[in-house]
């Protein structure tokens, strides 16, 4: 297991394969959306960032790196798949701030996201965007609670010269 860990942080995550990474996922993501502003829902990328978790959920699981837990609460939901992404180096949990105002609200304040390019281009549009952090938050808690969110996400602001946004999601 710590052998597989180690070899998706060389072939990943390398300062200059990280910061490459991020620019393909704004391009993928920005271009993705942008080829949907026919339709009043961007359904595409929906779909596609849902596959994306399946798969991550399955490579991470079958490499040994982390086993997801099943029948959890939507909140222990979000926190493992932080964690996972903590332990991949893809994120930190310092990236992060969750509150549960109700049982069925969870508010999630994301710093410096490296999907934030693409989003606020998106927003500035004035296009739906369907949030990478939000869809796959809300497949893991799917997936892993079997409840469903919904979400919306206000718009990217400067807190203190840090760029934050605020995925609200209830569990329907």
């Amino acid at each position: 297991m710590a052998r597989n860990l180690d070899i998706v942080k060389v072939v990943f995550l390398s300062e200059e394969s990280k910061q490459g990474f991020i620019f393909v996922l704004n391009t993928w993501l920005y271009g993705m959306q942008k080829a949907e502003v026919f339709k009043t829902k961007p359904l595409l990328s929906r779909v596609i960032l849902r596959n994306a978790q399946d798969f991550f959920v399955r490579i991470v699981e079958k490499l040994g790196i982390w086993k997801f837990k099943r029948g959890v609460t939507p909140i222990e939901a979000i926190n493992e798949h932080i964690e996972v992404l903590e332990r991949l180096g893809f994120a930190s949990r310092s990236n992060f701030v969750i509150e549960q105002p109700t049982e069925n609200n969870i508010v999630i304040k994301v710093i410096n996201c490296p999907y934030r390019i693409a989003c606020e281009e998106i927003m500035k549009e004035g296009h739906e965007l369907a949030c990478p952090r939000a869809v796959v938050f809300g497949s893991s808690v799917k997936d892993f609670s079997g409840k469903y969110i919904s979400y919306r996400v206000e718009p990217l602001k400067d807190v203190r010269g840090v760029k934050q946004c605020t995925i609200n999601m209830n569990v329907i």
